[in-house]
């Protein structure tokens, strides 16, 4: 190696890198190889690659990954190969008793772990005079990173390893950091994300217990052959490496004989166990992190060529063409989560969601993420088989979600016992007590995730089904700190899960632990689009910094620098740029809409904008510029003219109600919560029609059975006299009141967290008359029509001295500190407290004034809002107090 190629090596090894005091040493020491690896590949590996590639020097991967694999994809796969050979070198080396092998001969010994369709491109571009120098420069920075800490377990992960700290096995570690700095956009969209090994350990020793339970197999896993593993996701490979490990164990502790681990491995696991996976590289990544395990294992499976069943592809589609060849599969494994968008591509595919999918009734349907569809597609794979265990990990929406309910009924009837361990970690629904003490996730994404068990037995041949299946639920949950969750996993089976038994129930047949006290009456009542039959959810304009502003003159310059950021882009792509990114979402095309929108005149597009409660903006409201923005102008229209329009959710991320509000403009997705599945319902008082007029958007039934409840006439617009007439303004006014009664909220907590509000029916005239009177003046308050009473002024008026927000920081006698000398005295913890729906309103609007000085006018602002609130829990307590002599 050449004094120059050491001196960069040693430079990428010596650079700084942020400590992480509660990260161990080894776990540090592998993200900072993973950043410089990445580094070097960027910067060394991928542009020589290319050029390779380009110039048609090395052999094309067509045969491999198929003729549309464009050049750069082909450069990236060799880029990816080479740092993964690399590392796979090292760490064989690393575990090898005897002196280092030379470098170059290790990379090719470790060659022969890959398939055989790569080997001969690889070999060719290891032996490539272009590529010597920059190998063995990457060789170095490997050598210099790993084996100044070497304790010869970092292949065999033995138990007092340091490398347990990684929770995975130390390649597919290295790969997956590698890939958050080399390619991040490839991590997000293929969902690599490796399964930490306490989560696979408690998977395949579950499996391993329901295998001896449910199908009579006495020695579990070890009786391969009788079954078969399939994992249709395999990725780098991790699920394989835990079977491995935990086969491994528990063959070298049960037999005395030395030579049963390679029989066994020659003659019952390789035969019988299957992988797939979609994406070249981390396929690739598998193959080496398996050889390196069996090789770690005492098994050379480079004596085995092509032995090893792990093919490129999409899983779902060799699920269908291969039936299973035991009888009795074993699916295993952690499936893609997102679908990013993507059309299902299979009709087969289609008709099998559609099982899902029946009699819903929803206006929008999320059940094409790929998680569902491996779910569904590994039902039919053991429905085929008429028996089978289904093992995944995958995101957790399904146990509770409403557009999941035909999936849980389907499930339920196909399965003979399903184990579900919520291992939660959802960032956007944690409860207040979890934002105390918080929930992390196993992996290090947003969505939380449950591990699932589905157990079909066969069906005796001697006696057929008298009664369809009905699976029994068995349900468990896991909080806490990430490290506390992995714990607790490698301590536990599944006979020492505290499992609770679920009954679900019709019609939702929810997988969490549900009482649903009150249901009944529940039921008698009017969901909100009974009442309301036109609605939708509100605006989600995906460019909220460039359509959104506090005016008209601001949302115009944050358009014209967007429109120069992206013409610049344009100038530099050319062609590419305006043929190529014309799909839908990407920032070319939207460019080109906003420079559409920004030729119209002003008073065309700007409009006020109901963002956030007490908070109202103005956006630049032109549907076709605005992503799914169109399809909701058939509601927002109604919103362009004087209205009133009623906002809530219908599902909560949170663990109570608070999520309702009233707008009388254009209305944000978001106005209520930034939670996914609290998304804002926006149902309009007043229908526009086309021709001018204007009717109320109250469905006839309902206003036929509350007039003959009050004996009163309907009239269609206003509130009416309310002593011979009753108006749709009387009907909102009502309904609102009831909405934020507290003792209503509590009651009918459960329902209000997977359902529409439903309201019931007034008992008599003087019922609606005291609940619309306090319903009337709540609206007027939140439309801010009306001023706050004077008593409810929380604060003084404001003073000569001004006000610099440079934090926010309430203490228990009630200061409100905003820097360290200045604080407003006087302000109740109730008030403090109060939220609607994820915002808690008093710090929101301080936070948002960060780092300014507020003016007499703001805090004049500032202390109305106060007092609206303040006046707001008032009517809150009156309209409770009036509402417990409607309910049972």
């Amino acid at each position: 190696m050449s004094s120059q190629s050491l001196s960069s090596a040693s430079a990428l090894v010596a650079i700084p890198q942020r400590t992480y005091r509660h990260q161990p040493a080894i776990v540090r020491q592998c993200n900072r190889l993973a950043k410089q690896l990445a580094t070097l590949a960027i910067s060394r590996v991928r542009p020589l690659c290319e050029r390779a590639v380009q110039a048609g020097e090395w052999e094309p991967l067509v045969e491999l990954v198929g003729p549309d694999l464009p050049p750069e994809e082909s450069a990236d796969l060799y880029t990816q190969g080479l740092c993964s050979l690399a590392l796979a070198a090292a760490l064989a080396g690393q575990g090898s008793e005897h002196q280092r092998e030379p470098e170059q001969h290790g990379l090719i010994a470790a060659l022969s772990w890959l398939p055989l369709s790569l080997q001969p491109s690889f070999k060719q571009m290891l032996l490539a005079p272009t590529l010597a120098e920059t190998i063995a420069e990457l060789q170095e920075l490997i050598a210099a990173a790993l084996f100044p800490a070497a304790d010869k377990q970092l292949a065999t992960r033995a138990t007092t390893s340091p490398l347990q700290a990684l929770e995975q096995d130390p390649l597919i570690y290295c790969y997956e950091q590698f890939l958050r700095h080399y390619r991040p956009s490839l991590r997000n969209a293929g969902s690599i994300y490796a399964t930490p090994a306490p989560v696979v350990s408690y998977m395949v020793r579950s499996v391993d217990l329901l295998l001896k339970q449910a199908f009579a197999l006495r020695q579990g896993l070890s009786e391969l052959g009788n079954f078969e593993i399939i994992d249709p996701a395999v990725g780098s490979g991790a699920f394989l490496h835990g079977l491995i490990e935990f086969l491994y164990s528990q063959i070298v502790q049960q037999q005395e004989e030395l030579d049963r681990w390679p029989r066994f491995v020659t003659e019952q696991l390789l035969p019988n166990l299957r992988a797939y996976e979609l994406l070249p590289a981390p396929w690739l990544v598998a193959h080496l992190s398996l050889g390196l395990k069996l090789a770690a294992c005492g098994y050379d499976l480079r004596q085995r060529p092509g032995a090893l069943s792990l093919a490129l592809g999409d899983g779902l589609l060799w699920l269908v063409r291969e039936p299973t060849s035991t009888g009795l599969p074993v699916l295993i494994g952690n499936p893609p989560y997102g679908n990013f968008g993507r059309p299902i591509r299979y009709p087969w595919l289609r008709l099998l969601l559609q099982d899902y999918k029946r009699d819903l009734g929803e206006r929008k349907l999320n059940l094409d993420d790929d998680f569902i569809k491996f779910i569904r597609c590994g039902q039919w794979y053991i429905e085929q088989a008429d028996c089978g265990l289904l093992a995944f990990i995958t995101s957790h929406t399904y146990l509770d979600g409403l557009t999941h309910r035909r999936m849980r009924e389907s499930l339920l009837a196909s399965f003979d016992e399903i184990y579900l361990l919520d291992l939660h970690g959802n960032s956007q629904r944690a409860t207040p007590a979890e934002r105390k003490e918080p929930d992390e996730n196993v992996f290090p994404i947003r969505q939380g995730v449950a591990i699932g068990l589905f157990v079909r037995r066969r069906t005796p041949a001697c006696s057929a089904r008298t009664a369809p299946r009905q699976a029994i639920v068995h349900y468990a949950a896991l909080r806490g700190r990430r490290g506390e969750k992995y714990a607790r996993l490698a301590g536990m089976d599944l006979e020492s899960t505290p499992w609770q038994r679920l009954q679900p129930q019709p019609h939702l047949y929810f997988f969490v632990p549900r009482t649903l006290a009150h249901q009944a009456e529940w039921e008698q009542y009017a969901a909100l689009p009974e009442i309301f039959p036109v609605y939708s959810t509100g605006i989600k304009t995906h460019l909220d910094a460039v359509l959104v502003g506090p005016s008209d003159e601001a949302i115009a310059r944050q358009i014209a620098a967007y429109l120069a950021k992206h013409s610049q882009e344009e100038e530099v792509y050319g062609t590419r740029a305006t043929t190529g990114d014309r799909r839908r979402g990407t920032p070319q095309h939207k460019a080109r809409l906003l420079r559409q929108l920004s030729e119209l005149p002003p008073q065309q597009i700007y409009r006020d904008y109901a963002y956030r409660p007490f908070d109202t903006r103005r956006i630049a409201y032109w549907p076709p510029a605005i992503e799914a923005g169109d399809h909701r102008f058939a509601l927002m229209r109604h919103a362009l003219r004087p209205n009133i329009l009623l906002v809530t959710t219908r599902q909560l991320s949170q663990d109570s109600f608070q999520h309702v509000f009233v707008s009388s403009a254009l209305t944000d997705m978001c106005l209520l919560s930034t939670a996914t599945r609290e998304c804002a319902y926006v149902f309009p008082l007043y229908l526009f029609e086309d021709a001018g007029a204007v009717r109320p958007n109250l469905a006839p039934s309902f206003i036929t059975a509350l007039a003959r409840r009050l004996n009163l006439r309907f009239v269609p617009w206003g509130s009416g006299d309310l002593l011979t007439s009753f108006g749709p303004e009387a009907v909102l006014a009502y309904l609102y009141a009831i909405l934020h009664a507290p003792i209503y909220r509590q009651r009918y907590g459960e329902q209000l967290s997977s359902d529409f509000p439903r309201c019931p029916l007034p008992a008599h005239r003087t019922s609606f008359r005291l609940l619309y009177r306090i319903g009337s003046r709540l609206l007027k308050l939140h439309l801010q029509t009306s001023l706050p009473r004077p008593s409810a002024y929380v604060l003084p008026p404001a003073q000569a001295t001004r006000l610099r927000i440079e934090f926010v920081h309430y203490t228990a006698d009630g200061r409100l500190w905003v820097n360290t000398h200045q604080a407003l005295e006087g302000l109740p913890p109730e008030c403090w407290r109060f939220r609607i729906g994820h915002y808690q309103i008093c710090a929101r609007w301080l936070q948002e004034h960060l780092g300014q000085e507020l003016t007499p006018a703001e805090y004049e602002r500032y202390r109305l809002l106060l007092a609206t609130l303040t006046e707001t829990q008032e009517l809150m307590a009156q309209s409770g107090s009036a509402l417990e002599a409607l309910l049972p």
